[in-house]
């Protein structure tokens, strides 16, 4: 039973998520100071030019403290980070993301327009379907002398 105990103990450990976290290096391929977060910070003060996150996880890093600004998600590693204009280089706030919101957006499925379907010719000596039926009005030609 002794041993029993540990096992268990040891088995709910593992079962357990790993914890989220990001590290931002100061210069590319990850070298230089690094900053590193296991939980949300809403107000920071760091330039990163490389960026590693654990696999299967995904953090927002937003140019603004408190999660304000255009905030962008890194779903993998990056070692040449390059941040759009509005964050003029420097992260002021980042979060982890639930898992739900991990999953990578799906690549677009490019689907092929229909083909028109190919255009059926009437045969010679098959009346076609697009003529005009005889207008009711339209007289016929009637013999002159009418008939004994």
């Amino acid at each position: 039973m002794k041993l029993l105990l540990p096992a268990l103990a040891l088995s709910c450990v593992a079962a357990a998520p790993a914890a989220a976290e990001i590290a931002m290096f100061s210069q590319r391929n990850f070298q230089g100071a690094r900053y590193s977060l296991e939980a949300e910070s809403a107000n920071m003060n760091f330039s990163p030019r490389s960026v590693r996150v654990l696999e299967g996880q995904a953090w927002q890093i937003c140019p603004r403290p408190f999660f304000g600004g255009d905030c962008r998600t890194i779903h993998e590693s990056n070692p040449k980070l390059n941040l759009p204009r509005a964050f003029s280089g420097m992260v002021r706030s980042a979060r982890p993301l639930p898992m739900a919101a991990t999953a990578k957006p799906a690549p677009p499925v490019h689907v092929a327009p229909p083909k028109p379907a190919p255009e059926v010719k009437p045969k010679p000596d098959e009346p076609s379907k697009h003529h005009e039926a005889a207008k009711p009005d339209e007289a016929k030609p009637a013999d002159s002398k009418p008939k004994a």
